[in-house]
C-alpha cells in the first residue's frame, strides 16, 4: 500500500468511518422512498389490514378499503378490496 493510502487511513477514525456510513445509508434510503414510495405505503397497508381482522371495526374497515382502493389506482397494484358486510 503506498505511503499516501497510510496516512489517509490513519487519519480516519472509527467514528467518522460510521458517520459517514449512516450518511450514506440515511441517503439512500431517502432515495429510495421518493423513487418508490408506494412500498411504505404497502407496508402501512398491511399493517392496518392485520389490525383490522383483529377488532373487525366497520367504520375502519371503509377507512381501509378506500385507501386500497387509492393505492391500487396510484401505484398500479392489485391488491384485493374486502368485504366489510
Amino acid at each position: 500500500m503506498s505511503p499516501l493510502w497510510k496516512l489517509t487511513l490513519q487519519r480516519i477514525n472509527f467514528k467518522n468511518s460510521s458517520l459517514i456510513i449512516l450518511g450514506i445509508l440515511f441517503l439512500g434510503a431517502l432515495v429510495g422512498l421518493i423513487v418508490y414510495p408506494c412500498g411504505v405505503e404497502y407496508f402501512l397497508i398491511a399493517r392496518d389490514v392485520f389490525s383490522y381482522q383483529q377488532s373487525y371495526d366497520s367504520e375502519f374497515c371503509e377507512v381501509l378499503v378506500e385507501r386500497i382502493y387509492l393505492f391500487n389506482e396510484n401505484c398500479e397494484s392489485h391488491l384485493e378490496i374486502f368485504d366489510c358486510g
